[in-house]
């Protein structure tokens, strides 16, 4: 018995390690402490307990709700990660816990971006399963892979000690992305041309955690890449929302 508690605290501890180095978010990071330490109130944790009837998924996957189908087998977790596939992040699928954890103790130093993202994704999802079962409506697919990236990069992107930055930013920061004060939100713009002369515009908004909340593009044809600059930051009047008005303000 000794011997196996040795073994336990050691294990704990790699999982400990794996989860400062990966630098998830502190919300995220006590999300997965939980998993690990298996204290997730899912629906078998609950029925081993007495305190629920069934231990079925509740989204209808007709399986077993334990720390094996949140983090790996949800069905609602693999639509996640196909979206985010499909944008170029190349994750893995898993067959159980155990793999998913030998893969993020492999390449938490090699590429921990990646697995960060995979771990926001599996919080989101666990997320969105407790708003279904609140509400009866789930966040979409999309939302939740775009978040993921969001959060990820946030922790990669910021740091820690600089704070919120206001809009006023130095030049030399701009290979970085920064948060703007709390209940604000940033929108960035960019603009391409090509030799053809077909050209885009877009831009992102985002809040002061780095969320995603929209997106715009517009195609055209044009000549001065300084003139669809300006174009990208006018097109801002196309896309505001009565949402927006909530925020005290506007960075870009």
């Amino acid at each position: 018995m000794v011997y196996k508690n040795y073994l336990m605290q050691n294990q704990d501890c790699g999982y400990w390690k794996c989860l400062k180095s990966i630098k998830l978010k502190p919300r995220v990071e006590v999300f997965w402490w939980r998993v690990f330490n298996n204290a997730i109130p899912m629906h078998d944790f609950l029925y081993q307990r007495r305190m629920q009837e069934g231990f079925i998924c509740p989204r209808g996957c007709g399986v077993k709700e334990d720390v094996e189908h949140i983090t790996t087998n949800c069905g609602k977790l693999k639509e996640v990660i196909g979206c985010l596939n499909k944008w170029g992040f190349g994750i893995s699928s898993f067959q159980s816990f155990q793999d998913c954890w030998k893969w993020m103790d492999m390449y938490k130093d090699s590429n921990g971006f990646l697995v960060n993202v995979y771990c926001n994704a599996v919080y989101f999802v666990w997320r969105s399963r407790n708003k279904f079962i609140r509400g009866g409506k789930e966040d979409c697919s999309t939302f939740m892979a775009s978040s993921a990236v969001s959060y990820a990069s946030i922790s990669y992107m910021v740091d820690e000690n600089l704070g919120n930055w206001g809009t006023n930013q130095s030049f030399r920061l701009l290979d970085r992305w920064y948060p703007p004060p709390p209940n604000w939100i940033k929108i960035n713009v960019d603009a391409a041309l090509l030799k053809s002369y077909k050209a885009g515009i877009g831009g992102v908004v985002r809040d002061s955690e780095g969320r995603f909340l929209l997106a715009y593009g517009h195609s055209c044809t044009h000549w001065d890449i300084s003139k669809l600059e300006l174009m990208a930051v006018h097109f801002i009047r196309q896309i505001q929302k009565e949402w927006m008005q909530d925020y005290n303000e506007i960075a870009d």
